[in-house]
């Protein structure tokens, strides 16, 4: 008579391994999502800034940054009406902006001469995404 198959010993203590590394590894997977979703936020944030640069040039207009929570809005009015773009990053980011409503000027496509800084928060991870007086976008943090 041949033995085939597992004892239920080695069964239960297999299936103790697996609850261990799942509950050592699923904290870092949300906390690698995390991370992604917040660098995310920042490069768009960065590449919106850019679009309003180029779209302040191209039109010969004042074109308006307005952030708030989660979403963007992107427009030659202030407040912002969306009639260049409006957008969202996901839900389980918030964007905290230093002002209410970056203004590019049509002149030279730059923003005031405070420049802003944007905070990004996700989960446990937070990034800055800050713009200078002269255009210049800088991601730190993340």
């Amino acid at each position: 008579m041949s033995n085939r198959g597992f004892t239920l010993i080695e069964l239960i203590v297999v299936i103790l391994i697996l609850v261990v590394l799942v509950t050592v590894g699923v904290p870092s997977f949300i906390s690698t999502f995390d991370n992604i979703r917040v660098q995310k936020a920042a490069e768009f944030l960065e590449q919106l800034m850019n679009t309003a640069r180029s779209e302040a040039l191209r039109r010969n207009t004042n074109v308006y940054l307005d952030v708030s929570g989660n979403s963007f809005c992107l427009g030659t009015t202030t407040p912002c009406t969306g009639d260049i773009r409006t957008d969202n990053v996901a839900s389980s980011v918030t964007i905290t902006p230093s002002v209410a409503s970056l203004r590019f000027d049509n002149i030279r496509g730059l923003p005031p001469s405070t420049g802003a800084d944007y905070t990004i928060v996700g989960g446990g991870t937070t990034s800055t995404v800050s713009i200078n007086m002269l255009g210049l976008v800088k991601i730190s943090g993340g």
